[in-house]
């Protein structure tokens, strides 16, 4: 149960991480090249979709296959 927390710990600060880069770097898109208010919003919806089917699939893979692998 202690590396399932672990694991799930992990996972979440690397994916937390990893989508506040992808913002930061999209605020630099819309800062610096002159991308309109729509195309951000557009790109923030889209990396927020895929943090969360990324959380779920690692959810998925850490909890559920783990219980029935056991």
């Amino acid at each position: 149960m202690t590396r399932l927390l672990t694991n799930l710990a992990l996972i979440s600060g690397s994916l937390g991480f990893l989508g506040i880069l992808l913002v930061l770097l999209s605020g630099f898109l819309g800062c610096c090249a002159g991308i309109t208010t729509l195309s951000f919003h557009r790109i923030l919806l889209i990396l927020l979709g895929a943090a969360v089917v990324l959380f779920a699939w690692c959810i998925y893979n850490n909890c559920y296959k783990a219980r029935h692998r056991s």
